[in-house]
């Protein structure tokens, strides 16, 4: 397993797509990838399943998919619990 805790805060643009490029190649390979990051877009943009924690625990699980940074938005903040 490989993770990935924010792995693009504070780099530049050719670093950001240099790191997208090595978790591809990861998955591509078969490989299990823990990307964590509060940067939504990314996370729609990179990932084929999605895991929202709120308050310490994990609240939503999501197929990346069928979901958006909006969705994504409104677990993150608490918002959407029953």
């Amino acid at each position: 397993m490989y993770i990935f805790d924010e792995p693009t805060k504070g780099v530049d643009v050719g670093a950001k797509r240099d790191i997208f490029e090595l978790v591809a190649e990861l998955a591509d390979r078969g490989k299990c990838v823990l990307y964590a990051s509060g940067e939504l877009s990314e996370i729609v943009g990179i990932t084929d399943r999605v895991y929202v924690m709120y308050d310490g625990r994990v609240i939503k699980e999501r197929v990346t998919a069928a979901t958006d940074e909006e969705e994504l938005l409104l677990y993150s903040t608490g918002g959407g619990l029953t």
